[in-house]
């Protein structure tokens, strides 16, 4: 069971989940997870995967790309198509965005819904790209009430991109083993003599890489789900993800260790990864990603 104070935190919407004026829209949409991971393909199309879908990216989809909050994105949405967000759009009228678009969205509308939900940041074995590499990636992570467990869903995965990565399992319940999240990515390169340029995303990769996972997932658990690396402007000054390998402090890794730790047995206590975050300037976005 999970404890109260730990079902009312995730319950509730954090600065980029909080729909805004658009909480109604959310209200009116089904409850069950899987017909919601349908009406966001309907919604939002990945960035990657537009040739896919036929069409082509339009002028300024990078700025639909960095969008931060829901409320903004389903503005954007309606200012693309006016139909109700059950309604599927065609591709080329759907919000281009990548897999914190997704997930962030199904976070929002769970939390509408009073299920506690939360962004996981770190690395997919199962997107296609060549073995043995592990993928940057998102996914949402909600507590199933009937089962008493946390339940990873990853709600880019289309019909399309299943069979197109050939996907074997369920999507509304990831294997553990297939999703990495970025504390585990860490011990693993840390630790366990992983090579940490099997972790990244395309040319960018390296324990530096795995590091950002970890402390966006550590801020992803406080609720404040940062923008994701983008190709031309990765980090935006945020110091300990910017900051070379060798220039961190012995003090420093031994925090990142801790948080690593943290991250993955995160349950029932969630005090010490937000006092954490709220001592720890090293740890604390940069405005420019709020």
């Amino acid at each position: 069971m999970l404890a109260p104070e730990i079902s009312e935190y995730y319950s509730s919407y954090g600065i980029m989940t909080d729909p805004g004026q658009h909480r109604e829209l959310l209200e009116a949409l089904p409850d069950d997870v899987g017909s919601l991971c349908e009406i966001i393909h309907g919604l939002v199309i990945h960035d990657g995967w537009i040739a896919h879908y036929g069409v082509e990216l339009r002028e300024g989809w990078l700025s639909e790309l960095r969008l931060k909050r829901v409320e903004k994105s389903i503005s954007r949405i309606l200012e693309l198509n006016p139909s109700p967000l059950h309604v599927p759009r065609p591709p080329a009228e759907r919000l281009i965005g990548c897999c914190r678009d997704f997930t962030v969205l199904l976070c929002s509308i769970l939390q509408t819904k009073g299920i506690p939900a939360r962004a996981r940041v770190g690395f997919d074995a199962y997107l296609g790209l060549d073995a043995p590499t592990f993928g940057d990636h998102w996914v949402c992570e909600y507590w199933d009430e009937v089962e008493d467990r946390w339940v990873l869903v990853d709600a880019q995965i289309d019909d399309l991109q299943r069979q197109r990565w050939g996907i074997d399992f369920d999507v509304l319940d990831v294997p553990r083993e297939r999703f990495l999240l970025g504390g585990r990515a860490w011990e693993m390169c840390r630790s366990e003599g992983y090579d940490p340029t099997r972790f990244g995303l395309k040319d960018a990769r390296g324990l530096w890489f795995v590091r950002g996972n970890l402390v966006r997932d550590l801020a992803a658990l406080n609720k404040v789900e940062t923008v994701p690396f983008l190709v031309g402007r990765p980090w935006d000054g945020w110091e300990i993800i910017t900051k070379e390998d060798s220039a961190l402090s012995a003090g420093e890794l031994e925090l990142l260790d801790r948080v690593a730790q943290l991250t993955q047995g995160v349950g029932d206590d969630t005090v010490e990864l937000r006092r954490i975050c709220g001592d720890t300037p090293l740890f604390w976005p940069p405005k420019e990603r709020l």
